[in-house]
């Protein structure tokens, strides 16, 4: 079983790399850890913040059976959670690709916007000088 405990940087260390965590796999995370995968509650019960999926600031009990997801902190007492999605695949990582595909899709606008802004410059000051 992996374990997750909180880093003095604010972060979390681990006794694994995540890049190997597979489903079924047994993490263990301590209180004030961030959850590293998305997955199950199998051991214990507390709350955790999930401002950083929801938004919302108000923490969220949870228990045996109850879902987390990567990012999350796990704020009351350690928990051992049964890995459902890793790495690319956490709910996390799909916000992210999300995220990354919205600022293509602006970037496209911006160049038109910009492209049509070099004609208008022109068009305006010959209209201008024709009257």
């Amino acid at each position: 079983m992996a374990t997750v405990e909180p880093s003095a940087g604010g972060g979390t260390s681990g006794s694994n790399r995540w890049e190997k965590a597979v489903y079924g796999m047994g993490v263990a995370v301590a209180a004030e850890a961030r959850f590293p995968v998305d997955g199950r509650v199998t051991e214990g019960a507390g709350t955790v913040d999930d401002s950083v999926i929801t938004g919302e600031s108000a923490p969220r009990p949870v228990a045996e059976g109850d879902r987390v997801h990567a990012g999350t902190l796990n704020l009351s007492a350690p928990l051992v959670v049964e890995v459902t999605a890793a790495d690319d695949a956490s709910l996390l990582a799909g916000i992210v690709e999300m995220m990354a595909a919205a600022e293509q899709a602006k970037a496209r606008y911006v160049r038109l916007a910009d492209r049509l802004a070099g004609y208008y410059q022109p068009v305006v000051h010959g209209l201008a000088a024709l009257t």
